[in-house]
């Protein structure tokens, strides 16, 4: 070999092992480097501090080269970026402990980030928030979430009313509460407030073995609360004993009547409500799957609760009436009718909790105009309806629409529109009206995430209704402690 051949030789092996040193170092560099940058997005008070977004009505183009977004609420990311669902339940949700930022902006952060993070696995637990569930997910019978570590103490609602003998840090409570009274609101009843103010997360609490509280009081706990930070220090959960005592006629010397009607979500709270006041899970708290099981059920509760009352007339007066206020008529005629008829005069012991939406919206697009009418025109229609008939009926507790999940079962245009109801009604009821008071559960039931909360993405299960009816005893009731 002559000498300018190892001359090469060596200047290119000298080549090789200085690119292989150099790379060396910058791979242990990234190693050394890419923890530390992550852990200055961390903030200390919050899960992750993810930047703000403003919401546009048109198509967006953000750094094309990492992720696109449009108006429909998805998100195309590359194929490295880290993983989050496409289509948002609500892109405006403020998703709790996030410090503010809501589920568009946690999905854009997704976009930019990589994964197998640590910020993205993060960001993955938002999901459960704001992604819809899948379709195939095997339905589970438990709750899987457990309370924050700063959640108060399931009895701590009413710091003020409550006793507590403590030694350390802990939230058992020592001794059990001592009841005072408990006392019926007539009308216009208590606003606990609507809207954002209402939104809540769902969570398991741990005091279902305190020997203090009574059978519908141990289940909530068990299957699930959703308490808004707004109603953190005045909200209670009523025994059974405690709803009786708020409702009857004869304990409060009052002529207190309840009287409940609607569609299917008013069946379903109907007997959310009967549970609790009969201290029991009717028929075994088999979920009702189709509008026949509603109807025996609550055929069934009724039955129960007149026979009960025959032997103790301390038991309240509580009936449901379905087809005259379900929205297909509207309710300006024969539901009306039935208030006006049944409606105690003047009385405003007489109380009527009345939820109607998604039918009379139906009936509305539906009409046969020329031309026909749009979505839009049909919204407006329908706040309208409830509108003059709040006006013109008296005593009305007016119960909002649900939130409904994006599915196939309801088109886009559907769910887009009954949450625009939901946004158009707000400013008629309760509280920036306090003559039209008002039980809002729109949040509550955008909020139940599990895969237990609905049977089939639109009706809520057992135990999402019987927290309801916690929601409207704490409107119509106030509990006093010593």
């Amino acid at each position: 070999m002559s000498q300018a051949q190892q001359r090469r030789g060596s200047r290119f092996r000298l080549a090789k092992w200085t690119l292989i040193i150099s790379i060396s170092f910058v791979i242990l560099s990234l190693s050394i480097l890419e923890p530390l940058a992550r852990s200055l997005v961390q903030n200390h008070d919050s899960k992750f501090d993810l930047p703000q977004t403003t919401q546009s009505n048109h198509s967006v183009a953000v750094d094309t080269q990492h992720f696109q977004s449009s108006e429909e609420g998805g998100v195309e990311a590359t194929s490295s970026a880290c993983a989050f669902c496409k289509i948002l339940n609500e892109p405006e949700l403020v998703v709790p402990q996030t410090g503010g930022n809501t589920c568009r902006s946690i999905q854009l952060m997704a976009a930019k980030d990589v994964i197998g993070s640590n910020t993205c696995a993060i960001i993955q637990k938002e999901e459960r928030v704001c992604c819809p569930e899948p379709e195939s997910a095997p339905k589970q019978d438990t709750v899987p979430r457990t309370p924050p570590q700063n959640s108060p103490h399931p009895l701590a609602f009413r710091s003020s009313l409550i006793s507590e003998a403590r030694d350390d840090d802990s939230t058992t409570l020592k001794q059990p509460l001592h009841k005072r009274s408990v006392r019926f609101i007539p009308y216009p009843h208590k606003t606990l407030g609507s809207g954002t103010s209402l939104q809540c997360q769902w969570e398991t609490r741990p005091a279902a073995t305190e020997s203090y509280l009574d059978f519908t009081q141990q289940n909530a706990y068990t299957e699930g609360v959703c308490i808004p930070l707004t109603l953190n220090e005045t909200l209670h959960i009523f025994s059974t004993e405690e709803a009786i005592e708020c409702l009857s006629s004869r304990l409060q010397n009052r002529d207190i009547k309840l009287m409940l009607a609607g569609d299917s979500y008013m069946m379903n709270l109907a007997i959310g409500l009967f549970d609790i006041l009969l201290s029991k899970h009717i028929t075994g708290d088999e979920e009702l799957l189709e509008s026949a099981s509603r109807r025996v059920m609550l055929s069934s509760a009724h039955n129960e609760l007149d026979k009960r009352r025959t032997e103790n007339a301390t038991l309240p007066n509580v009936h449901f009436f379905g087809s005259q206020c379900y929205g297909r008529p509207s309710l300006n005629t024969t539901c009306r009718q039935i208030v006006n008829k049944l409606g105690g005069g003047n009385s405003s012991d007489y109380v009527w909790i009345i939820g109607a939406g998604c039918h009379i919206y139906t009936r509305q697009k539906n009409r046969k105009t020329s031309p026909s009418i749009t979505p839009e025109r049909a919204v407006s229609a329908t706040v309208q309806e409830i509108n003059d008939f709040l006006d013109t009926t008296d005593r009305i507790i007016f119960v909002s629409p649900p939130f409904y999940y994006p599915d196939k079962r309801f088109n886009d245009i559907f769910v887009r529109d009954q949450a625009e109801v939901y946004r158009q009604l707000l400013p008629i009821v309760a509280p920036e009206n306090p003559a039209h008071p008002f039980l809002d559960v729109y949040e509550l039931t955008r909020a139940c995430r599990w895969k237990n909360c609905s049977y089939d993405r639109a009706h809520r299960s057992r135990f999402v209704n019987r927290w309801k009816a916690q929601m409207l005893l704490n409107t119509l009731c106030d509990v006093d402690f010593q």
